[in-house]
C-alpha cells in the first residue's frame, strides 16, 4: 500500500495515499489549535494572571480567550499579534512552530 509522508515542524504524519493532502491539512490545523491552547495557558499561568486580566490588558474578550484555551475556536491574526506582543513571544511560538 502506498502512503503519503508529510512533515510539519517536528511532527511527521504518515497517511494512506488515498486520504490525500486535504486530510493532512485538517490534522495540521488541529495540531496548531492544540499547541496554541497549551502555550496560551502556560504563558498566562507563568505570568500569574487570569483570563479576565489578560482580556483587559490586551483588549481581547475573556470569552474568546476561554474558547482558545479550550481549543473550541482559533484567534484571528490580529489577536495572535496582540497576544505575542503582550507575552513578548513570537506568533510562531504561540502556534508551536518554534520553541523559543
Amino acid at each position: 500500500m502506498n502512503s503519503l509522508l508529510l512533515e510539519c515542524s517536528d511532527i511527521y504524519i504518515i497517511l494512506p495515499h488515498y486520504w490525500g493532502v486535504n486530510y493532512f491539512l485538517i490534522l495540521y490545523d488541529k495540531i496548531f489549535i492544540m499547541r496554541l491552547k497549551e502555550r496560551l495557558k502556560e504563558l498566562r499561568t507563568e505570568k500569574r494572571i487570569g483570563q479576565i486580566q489578560l482580556a483587559k490588558e490586551t483588549g481581547l474578550s475573556k470569552s474568546a480567550i476561554a474558547r482558545w484555551e479550550l481549543g473550541i475556536s482559533e484567534p484571528t491574526a490580529s489577536a495572535l499579534v496582540a497576544l505575542a506582543k503582550y507575552f513578548n513571544v513570537s506568533v510562531d511560538f504561540l502556534l508551536g512552530l518554534t520553541d523559543y
